[in-house]
């Protein structure tokens, strides 16, 4: 029986996915590739005050962050892969991570709004701490110019590329790639026959020719 044929809005999805993927492993190596950078904003923000010595340990986020945005990378990759396949878990499995992925970037987009209060309220016991300006103005010095309009753009193409991909899913006419087809039934085949065929032996008189008496001939 011939595979279904995979419509247009599965092939799309699968694309998109790898295209978020691909976003996300961009992004854990800009992390990874401007971490000596970022410390060095750290170390300049905390020098001279109380916590001069936790500019590394501040810092310590920023490759687990990295780890975390290499390993989406790759369940974006299976996923696509399963999606691909017509796998009904791959697709259940999208729509539950992609909403997670999204309700995590704006929850975290919500919380840089408000970034500046959360750290002033937990260093607000450290009096001889940097302000969250300062600390702000420091790594964003420290960065290279690329950095902040490149993560900029990575985050938004993989939201709306997880977006779309849970949308595109959802179309009714997805749905038959990820129905699994009736089986039918088929009869058996039908036995072979085997006729026996008897081949009755030959009967040859024993005895030699001179022996044999031949009847004899009626008398005229």
């Amino acid at each position: 029986m011939s595979s279904p044929v995979r419509p247009a809005p599965v092939t799309v999805t699968v694309h998109l996915l790898y295209l978020a993927a691909l976003m996300q492993l961009v992004n854990g190596v800009a992390a990874l590739a401007t971490y000596h950078a970022r410390l060095a904003g750290y170390t300049a923000a905390y020098s001279g005050t109380a916590m001069a010595d936790q500019a590394r340990q501040v810092t310590l986020p920023v490759i687990s962050g990295a780890v975390l945005a290499i390993l989406v990378a790759g369940l974006w990759v299976v996923l696509g892969v399963l999606v691909d396949r017509g796998n009904r878990i791959g697709r259940i499995l999208t729509w539950v991570f992609g909403g997670l992925a999204l309700c995590c970037s704006a929850a975290g987009a919500v919380a840089g709004e408000f970034s500046e209060g959360i750290y002033n309220s937990t260093n607000s016991n450290k009096t001889d701490g940097p302000s969250a300006q300062r600390v702000y103005s420091s790594i964003h010095a420290a960065l290279p110019g690329w950095y902040a309009p490149v993560t900029t753009f990575i985050a938004f193409v993989a939201i709306a590329a997880v977006l779309l991909a849970i949308v595109l899913l959802a179309l009714p006419s997805a749905n038959p790639y990820f129905r699994r087809p009736e089986p039918v039934w088929e009869p058996p085949p039908a036995p072979e026959l085997h006729v026996a065929t008897y081949d009755p032996p030959e009967h040859e008189e024993s005895g030699p020719a001179s022996d044999r008496h031949d009847p004899p001939a009626a008398a005229l």
